[in-house]
């Protein structure tokens, strides 16, 4: 409340920004209130509608940048946050090692250091985690040519944070990974020979790394497996399937927020899917559980998020690999199921979209 109080009485605030990013705060608006509606609709269980202020920020991220503007148009600002972000980034990859190492050391067995093992001391899935390392990836590279006197303390960092994105296991990660690595070393590589060989080195003993680790080898190599594997691409695309018989029924506004598992569960059950009904599963794929959640309106607004994002990034290599970075990453995950997957969406859209058309316009001014 006090942002949006802060906004109306500074109109300075809104003042230079473009009318796409007036679509875009509007977009963002939109998102939040047809979420509102479809709980308001579903849910009549006051509790559960409550739970619907998961997705706040989508309502309040738009006002902390029009308040915040000002810091956010400095380029100097700017490469702080992505310094900060790479920095802890690399922290929690030193945190996560070490508890691996401890864990390993007390039960002999190096599982900890791949997968759900490596990530759940900390709480968080390896999705996100390869999600945000992937993210501070594509930031060490921005400030590798920035901060000269670090540079090799950067390309530690950069090389820490690979390493960890491979261990975490998430075949999505491993996808936006490879992308932002060709589209990042290939330039680096046609003129540096040495770093050429360094590069050859480094990929050969990662391809080790995971032939011979075999929770990784069974992430890379068997990711079509029996529909009784739970990370099987036919388990995931049996979820899709009665995801989408859900959406049919109703298409409009969807189930609601939380009564959107209930109808899975229901569905899973009517279909005999015994192992996604017992491990209570979402759709795993936001595209489906926005248009569960709040059916093809929700749907719409995201999707034009995406393309405003797209449209954007056209001549910005950073954005492009964000929004690369996002698309994969809600495809094969339910990422606004979580908080911090909402945070992440909505703080790092506004990060590369909303900042640089502000500062654009005051540079013109």
């Amino acid at each position: 409340m006090f942002l949006v109080i802060s906004t109306i009485i500074n109109l300075d605030s809104i003042r230079g920004v473009s009318k796409k990013m007036i679509l875009v705060i509007l977009l963002f608006f939109t998102f939040f209130f047809i979420h509102i509606i479809s709980a308001a609709l579903n849910t009549y269980n006051l509790k559960e509608f409550i739970k619907v202020e998961k997705f706040v920020p989508f309502f309040i991220f738009p006002f902390v940048f029009l308040v915040a503007k000002d810091y956010f148009t400095e380029q100097s600002f700017i490469h702080k946050c992505q310094c900060t972000y790479f920095l802890a980034a690399n922290l929690s990859v030193v945190i996560l090692t070490l508890i691996a190492i401890k864990n390993t050391i007390v039960t002999s067995n190096i599982i900890y250091f791949t997968y759900n093992e490596f990530t759940n001391p900390l709480g968080i899935q390896p999705i996100y985690y390869g999600a945000f390392y992937c993210l501070a990836l594509i930031f060490g590279f921005e400030i590798l040519g920035i901060y000269k006197k670090y540079k090799r303390s950067i390309i530690i960092g950069m090389f820490l944070l690979s390493l960890a994105i491979i261990l975490v296991a998430s075949r999505t990660a491993w996808i936006i990974l490879t992308i932002i690595l060709i589209v990042r070393l290939i330039p680096i590589l046609k003129k540096n020979i040495k770093i050429r060989y360094i590069s050859s080195v480094v990929l050969l003993g990662i391809v080790l790394l995971v032939v011979n680790n075999p929770t990784l080898k069974n992430r890379l190599f068997y990711s079509n497996s029996n529909i009784s594997s739970y990370s099987g691409l036919s388990f995931r695309l049996k979820i899709w399937q009665n995801s989408m018989e859900l959406i049919s029924k109703k298409p409009v506004l969807g189930y609601g927020p939380y009564d959107t598992q209930l109808e899975l569960q229901n569905k899973f059950l009517k279909e005999n899917f015994r192992r996604a009904y017992f491990l209570k599963l979402n759709s795993h794929n936001q595209y489906l559980q926005t248009a569960l959640e709040s059916g093809m309106l929700g749907l719409l607004c995201l999707i034009l998020l995406l393309l405003l994002l797209l449209f954007h990034a056209r001549a910005d290599t950073n954005k492009l690999l964000f929004f690369i970075l996002i698309c994969l990453s809600l495809l094969t995950e339910s990422y606004f199921r979580r908080f911090n997957g909402i945070l992440f969406f909505c703080y790092f859209y506004f990060f590369f979209l909303f900042v640089d058309d502000t500062k654009r316009k005051l540079n013109k001014q």
